[in-house]
């Protein structure tokens, strides 16, 4: 589909400048923007009234806007306050204006500089002589062709303004000037001389480029029209006769009651028009919205007689009630043909996708009564044709002149439109109010049900239709000469119009004016043209190429150049050229677009128009390539479609699809080299001595005993542990600390002491593994070496000074020593069983030599012969449910009551000694990772605290303490710990970062997500992923200070894509210092060099790589790389490699850079960005980039606007106004004007906000995530990107911009633009009116103290980008102007931003985004393949894209996919049509796909599809990508929630079937 986007219309232009220096009428049609010129022409005016007033210190003139309808007052009124910062206030008779005293009119005259007003009340001012007219400085009167006759348009011209002595500036703006009835020439002559204007209007052809003329039908139908004549009774006899019995009686009851009060009488009539032109059942319908219109219309004018009609009314209801009930029959045979002929077009027009339209009727009642007829004929169900219809009602001012109010209320109307907009509606039946003024979004289908004989009204509502492919239906009857006469008559119009002097046609498309001459790439050169060229340079050749550009195909190369600038939706670019004759010689002056390198060129004189303008896009083409505009293949930058960065993914958790994994050699830290070793012909080895204490909480935390006793232990190595911090660790997820003391002193220890320590470590730690475990051998050396302190140390007794020999509980340590786990089996003898011998010790049982146990009682009251204990939570013996291993039942029908019998039954011991006492105990837990937060589950909670029992002839006890095995196992979570920081060290070591970033953040920054720990490196790599974003964008916007923010854009990608991150990280072996779960402890396990693993010394060689730095594949290792979503086979104990995903390693790089700048900020982190990737040219400090932009600010381009002298402009208002509303002074307010300038602004002072935006973003990114890791610290997977997403989306921004009123400065030529800004605060309008009227009434609402809704309200607004983009300008401006002082965009944060994030925003209460909430569900469910595609662009994305916000514009995040050949099936649910082929779209079109609405420029629509497996299972159609992903994803989550096992229809994944499964097994 062709896009129309909304440029500079040269219309528009040229008829603002009319208006400024005279009285004009425009004339134009519906939808070609008159109403943006109005507001360019009011802030001329106001701003020329505001110098007069301050330079004569007078009282300031006041501007009206006079329109004709009330609903006008309020619409109009806001497009203006959300356009400029004029003061502005709305007057109509529904607020009571008529009662209004000289006071109230003088206090509104005093703070108001423009007055949107209804006519009447204008003149009702004026006649009363509230005002003078003299003190009035522009009328602007909205649809000007009603000033005929006594409109008070034309009183207001014809008595007040002939008589001022200086009379107001006069701009009227219609449609169609009026005709004269009977007479074939129009009124437009008496017109201008009742507004004392001159009639200009464009050419037909220039308005038709951007008002879309919708192709017209006629249906005819079989049938009467009622005109304004009395209704034929014979008709109204006939179908009433076709009423059922009950219906007729209700109707002639209905009648009788209402047809002697004149007030009532109306309704008869109206019931009489409904049921001849439309048919019994809608004459029964309608009745009660005639009765409800009918009491409306007595309550607002009646005060005679009130009470006795509206309790007559109230009676007539009721019987109208009854007949309501009567149901609609399938062949539709009680409506007439008009009806069922209207049918058929809405059938028809339902075959094609992307429905919407309006039905225009004539009354209020039809509208209502036609909404619920074609909801009844909806339940016919889809094979009728209309089940896709969901209409609302639309009718506006229910009685005539000011003083009655709304029939339906401004907001309620305006929810309708917006739920039309949004698709929440596709059909809108609406009155006359729908014709005019009010703003409708494109239809593809306009109805016209009733029609009007008036060619202004077939002009309105015809004007609804701007889609680029809609239609205009007119409904009637046969034989009738409606469209002929009206045809005929606009035809007259045009004509007139077309025939007005030449000076009041404004002609811009022809050739006078931008050279568009047939010959423009005409290559044969005439005799002439040869002469004339002969000293013109007509070739321009790149010699490092060859590439050349030849005179006469300049002009389209130019074209080319100017398309490939960066634009929004709002905005085509393209080269204007001016071409003028002087004295028989063309001269042309070339303006290129605001952000191109170079703006300005002239050239001439020529013979030809062409040869000027070839010559100047010739001379351009030259410029634009010197300046690096162009390629040396003469060519645009950016040429081919932008691809997605491959690794761009949020965190490893967040991808749709497993991300590409890699093996890497585990690394030890160099610190492990240095070993304990035994030296032949030495009798002592000389160790360094480190003592482990844990930290006894305050308090128990629950249980019915106190926490278990453990031990200090003593770590030996050979060379001393840097002095670390207490080490935190979890247990049940309640946190203890490990005290650290390093003693001073060296311990020489015997050989024999070391063999004993040797022995004892592997026996200790072969039962914390369950599992023989390889230390090493004290000849080849081992890492270290583990003593527990004795019994009688605490914590607090410990210093650095102490002995480590005089401390060790050598008893224990050769006990271990020299005993066996594997020893015989022998039976406790009767001096151990006492308690003093039984408390500390660990147990085995006979035959369960892998299963361990504590004492924790000696039940001398409990015998083998004693009935086995019950538990209190289970009613079988505890220690039976607990002995998983015996599953068999050698005797099923024996009874087991007692102790004896359960050994004889369950393992075939006979108990010897029947009188010895039982040792109560509990079994040893097996090895868990205190290092993560993570809480046992409530079942192994119960199964570890479940009390065992064992007899003492058939126990051992083994040759390890208790609490020296509690300690080991804990330690080795803090030997994992130690681990981890030895790396950080050498990390830092190798960078040259030592003793800079702290040390928790480096072991922070180094720790992967998957760990679960306590901390990890995702807050640390949002912060260093903004923080490279925002470093590489201050050093581009410095070093390149002429680049558009495409390219600059493109540039930063180079440095910061994930793709150039892991490059990065592999060249550095970064692999080495990553801390995540270890497939095996490393400390207590030597590999074996085989052919499938390499050996350790080949721990620092990272994996081969494949050419290019590219993401190797499985034939790149000798171990395959897990590169699908399958889980990896079970690694065997041999291996030392472990996988590392690709977005691990760029993430370490910029985890290092968040540490860096959370340690030291910006020059910290400048350091590190320096060592990890390429120095920045010229950049050591952060200083240096203000050093660096004052060398760089000057000289500019002389052809570049900054180089031009500069003034305000008065269409930007009255920028002390924004200074006041950001807490900033400018010192160069040039840079302010910039931040406000829109693409679309005529020839402005400078440069669009493109750069600056590019800035700001970056800034702002920097702000919010300082914000939210200061707020929280710790945070869980993703969290911290949701937030900093949830902060500075779209929405948000658009908010704060409208807060701080940036929208009001926005300079800018676009009527889209103007009204999507409208839409935006209308919509935050009505969420806090909402908000409000919500907290008055019902007390469990809340509102901030700003009387804002809680939380994000903004979430399901549709905001224009453009907002956004001026918030972030604005922080790029201040940063600039500022001379680069963080400390003055930080204050600008503090000020308009903080507030709202902090009254808004939390991790507890944030909304998820569906895409990103459809992520967690899919995944969660354990689905593995799981995309969104864009369909129409063949765009593929990854989940969580969009959603997430990268850090990247959206015209760098999008990924060009293969063509669609032959589209897949959809699934039933799916709720669209894929269609059958699309294809990949320029750079340039992806560029200006960017939030915002748009709706006029014909933007062709984006259909997203949800894919699982690859079957579309759900699909969403709007002209926004980023809506229609949105709601895809919401109509997936709405079918996951239908149903728990639909997605079983489309996922076969192991572990989406297994958690089936257990649902399954859970709700059985």
């Amino acid at each position: 589909m062709a896009t129309r986007r909304d440029e500079p219309r040269a219309y528009q232009q040229e008829v603002a400048k009319r208006a400024i220096e005279g009285n004009v009428i425009a004339v134009s049609d519906t939808g070609s923007g008159k109403t943006l010129i109005s507001v360019i022409l009011l802030k001329h005016m106001v701003a020329k009234a505001r110098q007069e007033a301050k330079q004569t210190g007078r009282q300031r003139k006041v501007a009206f806007f006079v329109v004709n309808k009330v609903p006008l007052v309020f619409q109009q009124h806001a497009y203006i306050c959300n356009n400029s910062d004029i003061k502005a206030e709305a007057v109509c008779g529904a607020m009571g204006a008529d009662n209004f005293d000289e006071e109230r009119w003088n206090t509104i005259f005093e703070k108001s500089e423009l007055i949107v007003i209804t006519g009447q009340i204008l003149f009702n001012i004026l006649n009363h002589a509230y005002i003078k007219i003299d003190l009035c400085s522009l009328f602007i009167f909205d649809e000007c062709h009603h000033a005929t006759k006594n409109n008070p348009y034309r009183k207001i011209m014809t008595e007040f303004y002939p008589e001022a002595q200086e009379r107001p500036k006069i701009f009227g703006m219609t449609a169609s000037p009026p005709k004269d009835k009977g007479a074939a020439k129009f009124a437009a002559v008496e017109l201008e001389k009742t507004m004392d204007c001159n009639i200009i209007t464009a050419s037909y052809d220039e308005v038709l480029k951007f008002s879309q003329r919708p192709r017209e039908r006629v249906v005819n139908y079989t049938g009467v029209k009622i005109g304004t004549g009395p209704v034929p009774a014979e008709d109204v006899t006939r179908e009433f006769s076709r009423l059922s019995v009950a219906e007729q009686q209700s109707c002639e009851q209905l009648v009788a009651m209402l047809k002697d009060d004149r007030k009532l009488k109306p309704a008869i009539t109206w019931y009489e028009v409904a049921i001849i032109e439309l048919g019994p059942w809608f004459g029964s319908k309608s009745w009660r919205y005639i009765l409800d219109t009918l009491k409306e219309d007595i309550q607002l004018t009646d005060t005679n007689f009130l009470a006795q009609r509206l309790d007559l009314i109230q009676r007539a209801e009721q019987i109208a009630t009854s007949m309501a009930k009567s149901r609609l029959d399938l062949d539709l045979s009680q409506v007439t043909q008009k009806v069922r002929k209207l049918v058929e077009v809405l059938q028809e027009a339902g075959l094609q996708p992307g429905f919407c339209g309006i039905l225009f009727v004539e009354r209020r009642p039809t509208a209502h009564t036609m909404k619920v007829f074609l909801d009844e004929c909806k339940k016919f169900g889809p094979e009728y044709g209309l089940d896709f219809i969901q209409s609302a009602v639309l009718t506006g001012h229910g009685g005539k002149g000011d003083v009655k109010e709304h029939l339906m209320n401004i907001k309620a109307q305006r929810k309708i439109l917006e739920g039309f907009r949004k698709g929440t509606y596709n059909l809108l039946i609406a009155t006359d109010v729908a014709e005019e003024g009010i703003d409708i979004d494109r239809c593809r289908l306009v109805i016209r049900f009733d029609v009007k004989n008036t060619v202004i009204s077939h002009i309105q509502s015809r004007g609804r239709a701007r889609d680029p492919n809609s239609e205009y239906v007119i409904m009637l009857p046969e034989n009738d000469g409606y469209l002929e006469k009206i045809s005929r008559a606009e035809a007259d119009m045009r004509m007139w119009c077309s025939e007005l002097p030449q000076d009041r046609v404004i002609r811009l498309r022809g050739p006078s004016a931008n050279g568009d001459d047939e010959d423009d790439e005409d290559t044969n050169f005439g005799l002439e043209d040869m002469k004339e060229l002969a000293d013109v340079e007509t070739v321009f050749k790149v010699e490092s190429t060859g590439a050349r550009v030849i005179f006469h195909t300049a002009v389209s190369l130019l074209h080319r150049y100017c398309d490939s600038l960066p634009a929004d939706i709002y905005t085509t670019w393209k080269p204007e050229f001016n071409i003028t004759n002087v004295k028989g010689s063309f001269h042309c002056e070339l303006t290129l677009p605001l952000n191109a390198l170079v703006t300005h060129f002239d050239s001439g004189p020529f013979s030809r128009k062409s040869l000027a303008k070839k010559a100047v896009s010739f001379q351009a083409i030259k410029e634009l390539y010197l300046c690096g505009g162009l390629t040396d293949r003469l060519l645009p930058h950016r040429k081919a479609p932008i691809v997605k960065d491959d690794l761009n993914e949020e965190n490893e958790e967040s991808a749709g699809q497993a991300p590409p994994v890699s093996l890497y050699p585990i690394h030890q830290p160099t610190f492990w080299e240095n070993k304990i070793k035994l030296v032949p012909g030495s009798d002592s080895v000389s160790l360094h001595a480190t003592l482990f204490s844990l930290k006894q909480p305050a308090t128990s935390t629950g249980g019915d005993e106190t926490l278990p006793i453990s031990r200090i232990l003593c770590l030996f190595t050979a060379t001393p542990l840097p002095q670390f911090d207490p080490i935190e660790l979890f247990f049940d997820g309640d946190s203890r600390f490990v005290d650290i003391v390093r003693l001073n002193s060296r311990v020489d220890l015997s050989v024999q002491q070391v063999d004993d320590l040797y022995e004892y470590h592997k026996q200790l730690f072969d039962t914390v593994f369950r599992k023989p475990v390889e230390v090493g051998s004290l000849d080849t050396g081992v890492r270290l070496l583990i003593a527990p302190l004795m019994r009688h140390h605490t914590g607090s007794d410990l210093h650095k000074d102490l002995s480590a020999n005089t401390l060790i509980d050598w008893s224990e340590v050769q006990l271990g020593s020299s005993s066996s786990s594997t020893a015989a089996f022998y039976g406790l003898q009767d001096a151990d069983l006492s308690w003093d011998r039984l408390q500390d010790t660990v147990l085995l049982e006979k035959g369960q030599s892998n299963r361990f146990f504590t004492s924790t009682a000696l039940r001398t009251d409990l015998t083998p012969n004693s009935l086995i204990p019950t538990s209190t939570t289970s009613p079988s013996p505890s220690f039976l449910s607990d002995d998983a291993s015996q599953a068999e039942e050698s005797d099923p029908v024996a009874t087991i009551n007692t102790f004896t019998q359960y050994y004889k039954t369950k393992r075939g011991f006979d108990i010897l000694n029947p009188d010895q006492p039982l040792i109560e105990v509990k079994k040893v837990p097996r090895r868990a990772d205190h290092l993560q937060t993570i809480k046992q589950s409530a079942l192994a909670k119960h199964k570890s605290g479940a009390a065992n029992f064992l007899i003492p002839e058939l126990t051992q006890k083994y040759p390890v303490t208790a609490s020296a095995l509690r300690s080991a196992e804990w330690m080795v979570s803090v030997l994992v710990r130690i681990d981890d920081l030895l790396k950080a060290i050498e990390f830092m070591t190798e960078f040259g970062l030592q003793d800079q970033i702290k040390l928790p953040l480096m072991l922070e920054a180094l720790t992967a997500t998957e760990t679960c720990y306590a901390m990890n490196y995702q807050r640390l790599e949002l912060l260093g992923d903004t923080f490279l974003k925002f470093m590489m964008t201050v050093d581009l916007f410095i070093r390149y200070p002429l680049l558009d923010e495409g390219r600059l854009t493109l540039k930063r990608m180079t440095t910061i894509s994930n793709s150039h991150l892991f490059k990065r990280a592999t060249r550095f072996k970064l692999h080495r210092f990553l801390n995540k779960l270890l497939p095996v402890i490393t400390h207590f396990f030597v590999p074996t060099p085989g052919p499938s693993s390499p050996s350790p010394s080949s721990g620092d060689t990272p994996p081969p790589g494949p050419p290019n730095g590219s993401v190797a594949s499985a034939e790149d290792f000798t171990q395959s790389a897990t590169t699908q979503s399958q889980p990896q086979p079970p690694q065997r104990k041999s291996q030392v490699e472990w996988p590392i995903s690709t977005k691990t390693m760029a993430d370490l790089v910029e985890s290092t850079l968040g540490a860096a700048y959370l340690s030291q900020g910006f020059d910290l982190g400048l350091k590190a960005a320096a060592a990890l990737l390429e120095p920045l040219e010229g950049i050591h400090t952060w200083d240096d980039f203000a050093r660096t932009s004052s060398q760089t600010d000057d000289p500019l381009h002389p052809a570049h606007p900054l180089a031009t002298p500069f003034k305000e402009d008065p269409l930007l208002g009255d920028l002390d106004n924004v200074e006041f509303s950001i807490g900033y002074e400018f010192v160069n307010r040039r840079l302010l004007v910039e931040a406000l300038t829109h693409a679309t602004a005529v020839k402005p002072q400078t440069p669009c906000y493109q750069r600056l935006e590019f800035l700001g973003d970056s800034i702002l990114d920097m702000l919010v995530a300082d914000y939210w890791v200061e707020r929280y610290p710790v945070s869980g997977p993703g969290v911290l990107h949701e937030i900093k997403s949830a902060s500075i989306n779209n929405q948000i921004l658009g908010v704060l911009c409208v807060q701080l009123e940036l929208h009001q400065h926005i300079l800018h030529f676009s009527s889209s633009l103007a009204t999507d800004i409208l839409r935006a605060t209308q919509q935050i309008q009505d969420a806090k009116e909402d908000a409000l009227t919500s907290a008055a009434t019902d007390e469990n609402a809340t509102t901030t103290e700003r009387g804002e809704p809680m939380g994000e309200y903004w979430a399901d607004f549709n905001m224009t980008k453009v907002l956004g983009d001026v918030l972030e300008s604005v922080f790029g401006a201040v940063y600039v102007d500022s001379g680069w002082d963080w400390s003055a965009v930080k204050e600008f944060f503090d000020r308009a931003v903080l507030p709202t994030l902090r009254d808004h925003l939390s991790i507890e209460t944030l909304t998820k985004h569906p895409v990103i909430e459809l992520h967690h569900r899919i995944q969660g469910a354990g689905c593995q393949s799981f995309k969104i595609k864009n369909l129409t662009v063949a765009q593929e994305e990854e989940d969580g894209q969009v959603a997430s916000q990268p850090s990247e514009s959206s015209s760098s995040s999008s990924t060009p996919l293969t063509t669609f050949t032959s589209p897949p099936t959809p699934h039933p649910s799916a709720v669209a049509t894929l269609p059958d082929s699309s294809s990949t779209i320029p750079y340039s079109q992806q560029h200006r796909q960017g939030y915002g609405q748009g709706q006029e420029q014909g933007h062709p629509d984006q259909t997203c599809a949800v894919m699982i497996h690859g079957h579309p299972v759900a699909t969403a159609t709007h002209t926004l990508i980023q809506v229609a992903r949105k709601e895809a994803a919401k109509r997936t989550l709405a079918l996951l929630d239908s149903d728990p096992e639909w997605l079983t229809q489309f996922c076969d994944c192991p572990s989406s079937l297994t958690r089936l499964k257990r649902v399954r097994l859970e709700s059985s």
